[in-house]
């Protein structure tokens, strides 16, 4: 007498074996495949859910996140103009003591002029240059002092 796969009872519990190896298989193949514990409602309604808001919060945090680095660029740029610009006008204030020395010569003092012009020009440059995506924090609504010593706007 011929035994079916229906009426032999090990023949049938090593079928449901097999068809649990299966799905647990399948299970992971899925989660490997797609980096996610809960990948569909299929896995688990609710976890999944849960993964979906937080996915959706992690996006929102990326996008603050470069935001926050956008505006931390454009505050370095002016940082470093104004530091620059801070050492320059210190060397001005030097070159002006310097100036008051009542023992220099005509052309010691139109040297140090020259010097204080200069770097009035190099002022400007640094103040042009502090460029961050179109954004001039240094130049915006602010008056720059001209080489002959008037003030431009």
């Amino acid at each position: 007498m011929a035994f079916s796969v229906n009426t032999n009872a090990g023949a049938m519990a090593a079928l449901q074996s097999l068809n649990a190896t299966n799905k647990s298989m399948n299970t992971v193949q899925s989660r490997i495949n797609t980096g996610l514990n809960v990948a569909s409602t299929k896995d688990d309604s609710a976890k999944y859910t849960v993964a979906q808001t937080l996915r959706g919060d992690l996006g929102k945090l990326s996008a603050v996140t470069s935001s926050l680095n956008n505006a931390k660029s454009v505050t370095d740029t002016a940082v470093a103009g104004a530091e620059q610009i801070s050492d320059i006008l210190n060397q001005m204030k030097s070159k002006s003591a310097e100036a008051e020395d009542a023992g220099l010569d005509v052309e010691s003092r139109k040297a140090i002029s020259k010097d204080l012009s200069a770097l009035k020009k190099q002022i400007g440059t640094i103040i042009a240059g502090s460029d961050f995506n179109g954004t001039n924090l240094l130049k915006d609504g602010a008056t720059a002092p001209a080489v002959d010593g008037t003030v431009s706007a």
